[in-house]
């Protein structure tokens, strides 16, 4: 698929992924009911369409692939759930969606790819049973060595209109490779190393003081503080493994999949920022000390 503004390039393969709904009995006038025998309702995660589907000839036998590396093979779309696509569910605009569903990847040839989307609408791939496509591709740019994971949603309404969304997420996947990231890290692995003293120190005075402990307010600010340094260590951890083990390589015929990570990452910026504000009012501990102040 090429380079993106003659800067960035985009990783590995395109996913567009689909969920659909059953379809259940139409709630319409007698009357109208030999017109109209299917409906479908809102999207659900619990009774969600799961059934493989595609498209057939007059004959009723399934059509099989022209072309790319699956020619020859029979034209099914199968489901797969959000542990086989290491996938997490998301929130939209109008509703909350699993990380499942009916996945295709395309070539990284843009020939190819239009040519196997041409075909995906031809058979009807998108009908009145999806009820929201999704296109994930990430994006890299050496010059400022950034990831970019890209989402865009289109949610299909019960009433026939779609409402569109996109999500874009920044990363830095490879943060210490100049000197000056690499000074970043060390002093990153102190600071981490003194969370995990200090967290010692408040299990032991927690041991030692039991329910009293829990008296004074600002040691319930530190429990939640600590608690937050915590988690955002375990998430930096969890994402540089799960980066490594991804073994990302640009030029790749696979598809690479940065959502998770993304997902994750804005937890980490989330937990920061709120513990930035539990960390400035901890300041006000400190500074009883001060007669004008701890009055």
């Amino acid at each position: 698929l090429g380079k993106v503004l003659s800067t960035s390039k985009i990783v590995g393969m395109v996913r567009i992924r689909q969920v659909r709904n059953k379809a259940g009995p139409c709630v319409v006038p007698d009357k109208l009911k030999p017109h109209y025998s299917d409906c479908y309702d809102d999207y659900d995660m619990d009774v969600q369409d799961t059934e493989p589907f595609g498209p057939r000839d007059a004959a009723g036998k399934p059509i099989k692939w022209p072309l790319g590396k699956q020619a020859g093979d029979e034209v099914v779309f199968r489901f797969q759930d959000m542990w086989e696509l290491n996938g997490l569910a998301y929130t939209g605009k109008v509703l909350r969606y699993s990380g499942g569903g009916y996945v295709h990847d395309l070539p990284t040839n843009y020939t190819q790819a239009m040519a196997e989307v041409a075909l995906l609408e031809k058979w009807g791939w998108v009908d009145k049973g999806t009820r929201a496509v999704f296109v994930d591709f990430t994006i890299y740019n050496p010059n400022v060595n950034m990831f970019l994971v890209c989402r865009m949603l289109g949610e299909f309404l019960p009433s026939g209109g779609v409402v569109t969304s996109s999500v874009f997420r920044p990363l830095k996947l490879n943060p210490y490779v100049t000197m000056i990231e690499l000074a970043v890290g060390i002093v990153e692995a102190i600071f981490y190393c003194s969370v995990c003293i200090y967290t010692v120190r408040e299990v032991k005075e927690l041991y030692a003081d039991g329910y009293e402990y829990f008296n004074d307010i600002w040691n319930m600010l530190d429990i939640v503080n600590l608690t937050c340094f915590l988690c955002v260590m375990a998430i930096k951890i969890h994402t540089m493994r799960t980066v490594d083990a991804l073994k990302i390589q640009v030029d790749e015929e696979r598809y690479i999949n940065l959502q998770p990570v993304g997902q994750y990452m804005m937890a980490y910026s989330n937990l920061n920022a709120f513990n930035g504000v539990l960390t400035w009012l901890k300041l006000f501990k400190f500074l009883r000390i001060f007669p004008a102040i701890g009055e």
